[in-house]
């Protein structure tokens, strides 16, 4: 089923507001999760910028592998059928990624990209990830390398 864009980030934009996720500070609210090498984590080059998330929300709540730093946000899809070490999902309309950044733009669309499954086991799942986001109505773009993410896949 394809979700148009807009609904997508409504989505986005509702989750974090009904759990506190988009606020002013870096200080874990509810239904969020610090961060922690053991546990949650995503990092990424935003235009060869570090941006590294400071809390995460679960997947197994969210749907969403979801970064938070300040307001910002990192948001990539998550199925448990991706959950296989060495799998490749590429990015698409129907399949994309969410940045959230305090910029001129705000809402980023990465459809072109991928997200690899590094490591999978019952307890947690690791990955890599790269895109190229675009913005609505303008020739933008932001590049995010480099990225990796850290996922508990039990309830916390």
């Amino acid at each position: 089923m394809k979700i148009p864009l807009l609904v997508r980030i409504a989505l986005v934009l509702l989750t974090c507001s009904f759990t506190g996720a988009v606020g002013h500070g870096d200080e874990v609210k509810a239904g969020e999760l610090a961060t922690s090498p053991a546990g949650f984590s995503l990092k990424a080059k935003v235009d060869g910028k570090e941006w590294v998330a400071t809390r995460m929300m679960s997947p197994l709540d969210t749907g969403r592998i979801l970064g938070l730093k300040g307001e910002e946000s990192i948001s990539l899809p998550f199925h448990r059928s991706h959950l296989v070490a060495g799998k490749t999902i590429k990015l698409s309309e129907d399949r994309a990624a969410d940045l959230m950044l305090n910029d001129d733009v705000g809402i980023w669309g990465g459809r072109s990209g991928e997200i690899t499954y590094t490591k999978v086991d019952a307890a947690a799942a690791e990955g890599t990830f790269s895109f190229v986001a675009t913005a609505r109505d303008t020739n933008k773009t932001v590049k995010v390398t480099e990225g990796t993410f850290r996922v508990l896949l039990t309830r916390q």
